[in-house]
């Protein structure tokens, strides 16, 4: 007997058992067993980093702007599952239903900004003020929330209250979505910066010396000497996190001058551990620890030309300096070296 069941019925329902248990290949449907051969062809389901599309809802008002937000809706659903309420709804739907649980399952929301909106959303008015006394509680209580993105069309002064300050998207509804606008809307559903950070290369190689023979591994250090020893023994404090301690118990003047012969990516941590520990390291009473951390900090920092090492010592040497007024000198000698 032929069984005819309507296609989206069978995508939603595959989507939603794959979702609990990705390695089904058998469903039942009203009794009738159905056998699973799913080849992926696209990747119009998928998201980076995700076995499923990553849901996308649009709050906005109707009639204004109903062909750009559907335009928008249009664009994102090759990459993403767009709720949009006019490709949703049926007659006899809860409609508050529908619209807390689409902005409740919804990875990222759209807030459509334009004064229509505004003034409904700020008076709560229909649907629109629906949608706002369920998302404004949710960006009130998490200051660093990503969730919830306005997309200003109007100007960015455009924007409910409880957006106050949220950081948007700008889009002019006088121009085609183009490529360009459309990445901004995909790099803030993966979560991607509006510029790329740059990236810097770090050492991860260097040449050990050998073992210098007939002297304390105390007294290379303290001397500032560098080998094999010395070497495994401040790595193995690194990976204590005790580097801080370390320097302070043995009062090492020339730490600076070892921590530089260390692969960039190690003398970054190093300098981490000491920025974390060296408040508490010094002890109280020990002011003088800090100078022992502002020359070590400032030795680091004369010593490399890589940037990020440079701010990572020039904060610890400022933090110093601003305990200890004779660490100035070193602070502006530091200044004008990289000036």
């Amino acid at each position: 007997m032929e069984v005819y069941y309507d296609p989206k019925r069978i995508k939603n329902i595959v989507r939603d058992i794959l979702r609990i248990n990705p390695k089904s290949q058998n469903i039942v449907l009203d009794g009738h067993r159905i056998r699973l051969s799913i080849e992926v062809t696209s990747t119009k389901y998928f998201s980076e980093g995700s076995d499923f599309m990553k849901k996308i809802f649009l709050s906005y008002c109707w009639e204004r702007y109903d062909q750009l937000v559907i335009d928008l809706a249009t664009k994102l659903s090759s990459k993403y599952d767009v709720i949009l309420d006019k490709w949703e709804i049926r007659p006899g739907h809860n409609i508050d239903s529908f619209m807390e649980n689409s902005i409740r399952e919804a990875e990222k929301v759209f807030v459509i900004c334009e004064k229509e909106y505004v003034n409904k959303a700020n008076n709560r008015i229909s649907g629109v003020g629906v949608e706002t006394s369920i998302i404004s509680p949710k960006v009130y209580r998490n200051t660093k929330q990503e969730k919830f993105i306005p997309v200003f069309l109007e100007g960015i002064s455009v924007k409910p209250d409880y957006m106050e300050s949220i950081f948007g998207i700008e889009l002019n509804p006088s121009f085609d979505l183009n490529d360009e606008k459309l990445n901004e809307f995909i790099n803030a559903i993966e979560g991607k910066p509006i510029v790329e950070k740059p990236k810097f290369e770090l050492s991860t190689q260097i040449e050990i010396p050998d073992r210098i023979n007939n002297i304390s591994i105390d007294e290379k250090v303290k001397k500032g000497l560098f080998d094999s020893e010395v070497y495994s023994k401040i790595l193995k404090i690194l990976e204590e996190d005790l580097i801080a301690k370390f320097i302070v118990k043995y009062h090492l003047n020339n730490f600076g001058k070892i921590i530089i012969k260390f692969e960039e990516i190690n003398q970054i941590k190093i300098l981490d551990s000491i920025d974390s520990n060296y408040v508490q390291a010094t002890g109280y009473g020990g002011w003088d620890n800090y100078d022992l951390f502002g020359k070590t900090a400032y030795d680091v920092g004369m010593g490399t030309e890589n940037e990020v090492i440079k701010k990572r010592a020039k904060l610890i040497l400022e933090n110093c300096a601003n305990i200890k007024c004779n660490l100035e000198e070193l602070l502006d000698d530091f200044n004008k070296s990289n000036l």
